[in-house]
């Protein structure tokens, strides 16, 4: 059986949303970025139709005892658990658990997401493949499955949302959705004031720092060309300032293996650089980056132009902050 669409699921679960714990295991898989606002309404739909989803943090709570609570139950009760943060996981666990998974029968209905960058065919029977746009179909049978529909205004909603844009991203149609919910039937002031900025998505800066930490200089300059301008200097220098210690801070956690650290510290990380990406880096090498981050800082202060900081990138990029002369601005 090939993985199914996001379409077809939605329609399946809207024609019979009691059936959604029929089925073991539900691995949604998309893009990097975790798509917390549709999980957010989705969790409103499963509890709308009698479903609570019981959440477990895989990062923070050991296998074994996620084992324990998934393969008993209690009187026969069937519940659904969405295990989140598996993808943070190291290769070794994450290979263990799909194969885990990919035998799992019950007792109880299993929900999780990972990227794309994880393979994972053992799970195809179980996969529902999430796509990068969302068109104008798929958004009607979204707003179905995660009940926007049942708004008084949402034809109206949706019609405007459909004069502004042909395809739109998951999350920003999830998060038009959430504002569908609480503006009622007076969509107007929203459309003439607010709508276009929403629908103005420049790329996140989540993208941004993924190529940062990946050292891809070309994909780093075409998003980077799009952000800068939007923020101040000072902002920059804070925002690296706070990726840079926190990814130091990751890679020394993970060398004691102190996975209850690295799932704090971690947060607002890339997901590439928390999965794969930190056994590139020393926390040495992270740390002089984050001193040539304020050496640059005191310069700007000083007079300095703040385009001075595209060399700090640069030096980052050709590994120059691997040398003990780093930093040198």
């Amino acid at each position: 059986m090939k993985a199914k669409t996001l379409t077809t699921w939605l329609q399946a679960y809207t024609q019979q949303p009691q059936n959604s714990t029929t089925q073991s295991v539900l691995c949604f898989q998309g893009a990097e970025e975790y798509p917390l606002l549709f999980f957010t309404l989705l969790y409103k739909a499963y509890a709308h139709h009698g479903t609570p989803i019981h959440s477990i943090d895989a990062v923070t709570t050991e296998w074994p005892l996620i084992e324990g609570s998934i393969t008993t139950s209690f009187l026969g009760q069937s519940l659904v658990y969405h295990i989140k943060g598996i993808h943070l996981l190291d290769a070794k666990k994450i290979k263990k658990i799909i194969s885990f998974l990919a035998s799992y029968q019950g007792p109880h209905a299993l929900i999780l997401w990972l990227p794309d960058s994880i393979s994972v065919a053992e799970l195809a029977n179980s996969m529902v493949r999430m796509p990068e746009k969302i068109d104008q179909p798929l958004m009607v049978v979204l707003a179905q499955a995660l009940g926007f529909h049942r708004l008084v205004s949402a034809q109206r909603f949706l019609k405007m949302i459909a004069t502004k844009s042909t395809t739109l991203s998951l999350e920003t149609v999830c998060l038009l959705f959430a504002y569908g919910m609480v503006l009622g039937n007076d969509i107007s002031h929203f459309n003439e004031q607010w709508l276009d900025h929403l629908l103005d998505t420049p790329p996140s800066l989540f993208t941004l720092s993924q190529h940062f930490f990946e050292r891809n200089a070309t994909a780093f300059g075409i998003v980077w060309h799009r952000l800068k301008d939007r923020y101040q200097a000072p902002f920059w220098v804070s925002y690296w300032s706070d990726q840079l210690f926190k990814a130091a801070c990751f890679v020394q956690y993970k060398k004691a293996d102190n996975a209850a650290a690295m799932k704090k510290i971690g947060f607002r990380l890339p997901f590439s650089f928390l999965s794969h990406g930190a056994k590139n880096y020393t926390y040495q090498e992270l740390m002089r980056a984050h001193q040539a981050l304020y050496l640059y800082d005191h310069r700007f202060k000083n007079g300095a132009d703040p385009e001075m900081i595209e060399l700090f990138y640069a030096q980052f990029f050709s590994r120059y902050s691997t040398s003990p002369k780093y930093p040198r601005l």
